[in-house]
């Protein structure tokens, strides 16, 4: 009798012990498109004028949606010298940091940027190594820039 349940005399079943009870991994992160393709979740969020079209979307494609002109703008600082333009694409290849409360081995990476009065954060990406923040999430900056030689400072965090 290999009963699995809160209830049963096996809260755990190693993997072969009964055939009839493997269940197949379903990742909620990625799945097959219609031509065989691995496609994978966009996060944060797909979207929102195209939810169903930016859900998943294979890795090209992620790459060539990231590299379209941001869809919003945030202004930071109190400046009057002149602006300074700053987007956030992509980090690749980030030490795995959620080893010990996932089992994904990525990081819920977003960046920090700090430039003379201002302090502005990108959308947190979670579980990734190798982030892209699309068009339409939090990524783009207008800094207004009171001293031509001030120093901006960028931080990726977990």
């Amino acid at each position: 009798d290999a009963t699995v349940g809160a209830f049963s005399k096996y809260a755990l079943v190693p993997p072969d012990a009964n055939k009839d009870l493997r269940i197949p991994f379903i990742s909620r992160n990625s799945k097959v498109g219609p031509n065989g393709e691995t496609l994978h979740r966009v996060k944060p969020h797909p979207d929102p004028a195209r939810k169903e079209e930016t859900e998943y979307l294979s890795l090209q494609e992620m790459k060539v949606e990231s590299l379209q002109p941001s869809q919003h703008w945030i202004e930071a600082g109190s400046g009057k010298l002149g602006k300074l333009y700053l987007e956030v694409i992509r980090c690749d290849n980030l030490p795995p940091m959620n080893t010990f409360s996932s089992k994904e081995k990525g990081t819920d990476a977003f960046c920090c940027i700090v430039y003379e009065d201002s302090v502005v954060n990108t959308s947190v990406i979670n579980d990734l190594r190798s982030p892209r923040w699309m068009p339409w999430t939090q990524r783009a900056f207008v800094f207004h820039m009171m001293h031509p030689s001030s120093q901006i400072h960028i931080g990726v965090i977990d």
